[in-house]
């Protein structure tokens, strides 16, 4: 009897401490898991499942829920999973992947007071509200970045092939700012559903195009069929082509090319391979991995959710996964600002 109170004594105080009664923090993550756009959803959770875990490893205790929404990168179901988790989990902080979804949940957001961390590229996302953030730069300042090294390596005459949305829409306006418009000899706005090029490949070599800007949902079809008309000159791009080669014929036709994308940190880059067996879309990973550590250094005032948003927006130049980044206010709109950098498809590898 002696020893068994003595036990139970024992882990009285144990239990109290172990008790936590404070309220998680609740977050509702809504993007593409399935369908076409599943890389940039299916990047964007790992990189929050990789912080959660090193975290827990750290025996920190965050008191973070995660509830993760399938959208299929179509803008009726993101505001119906919105709606959704409004209504049964009330969320204090949201994410979002992508421009399109996300211009159509920010003005919903606002409304509602909603806190909306959206990874998205078109400026209209973030532009005059209190409640969205906006966690890339924009598809202007991409495109801009493109712009410059399409300069530097003086590739004359190009054509332009883009998606007919939003993200692409703002890259190739960034472009345009930069580029010598005598010099783009084609743009050709693709929808999601062409898969034969050939006509539209034909007409920008006609117009003497030397080099092929590629801004498509899903680049390949484009590359292979440029491939094998011959069209020997660069192929370059946005961050679409930030995804690896589905097959040996894509990876043959894409090797050389380029595209602008943000900095990784070589042991981020090489934490998340080891962890995923891929960097499919790592930049998605590593903002979303970086807004998590921002979550936990701030935790203390997750009940103050207003005094929590305002901390990691004021938390100065940082880094971490993304090797350089701050969060910005600038003209009414608040955003991750980081340098954009070049990278190429080289031996079946994404490399700087």
């Amino acid at each position: 009897m002696k020893s068994f109170l003595a036990i139970l004594v024992a882990l009285i105080p144990f239990s109290a401490a172990a008790a936590d009664t404070r309220e998680p923090l609740r977050i509702g993550f809504i993007g593409a898991l399935s369908g076409t756009a599943s890389p940039y959803g299916i990047a964007s959770k790992n990189g929050i499942e990789l912080a959660r875990e090193e975290l827990a490893a750290r025996t920190e205790n965050l008191l973070i829920e995660i509830q993760y929404e399938d959208d299929g990168f179509d803008t009726k179901r993101t505001i119906a999973a919105y709606n959704k988790l409004r209504l049964t989990k009330s969320p204090a902080l949201f994410f979002s992947v992508g421009s399109s979804p996300s211009n159509g949940l920010a003005p919903l957001a606002e409304k509602n007071k909603s806190f909306l961390f959206a990874w998205a590229s078109d400026p209209k996302v973030s532009s005059n509200r209190q409640f969205v953030i906006r966690i890339y730069p924009s598809g202007i300042a991409e495109g801009e970045a493109i712009g410059r090294e399409a300069k530097r390596r003086n590739l004359g005459k190009v054509g332009l092939f883009y998606g007919q949305n939003d993200y692409a829409n703002s890259v190739i306006q960034g472009f345009r700012k930069i580029y010598p418009e005598g010099d783009i000899v084609s743009a050709e706005a693709v929808e999601s559903n062409v898969e034969d090029f050939r006509a539209l490949l034909a007409r920008s070599r006609s117009r003497g195009a030397n080099a092929l800007f590629n801004c498509l949902d899903i680049p390949w079809s484009l590359v292979k069929q440029a491939r094998a008309l011959r069209y020997t000159g660069e192929i370059f791009g946005c961050e679409t082509m930030n995804q690896t080669p589905p097959d040996k014929a894509s990876s043959d036709a894409i090797e050389g090319s380029w595209f602008a994308t943000v900095p990784i940190a070589p042991s981020f880059r090489e934490k998340y391979r080891n962890r995923f067996g891929n960097e499919e879309v790592i930049s998605g990973a590593a903002v979303f991995y970086d807004l998590m550590m921002l979550i936990a250094e701030n935790r203390a005032k997750q009940g103050d959710i207003s005094a929590l948003v305002e901390s990691i927006v004021d938390s100065g130049p940082r880094r971490g996964a993304i090797d350089g980044f701050q969060y910005r206010r600038d003209s009414g709109d608040t955003f991750v600002d980081i340098e954009m950098v070049v990278n190429h498809h080289r031996d079946g590898k994404l490399v700087r």
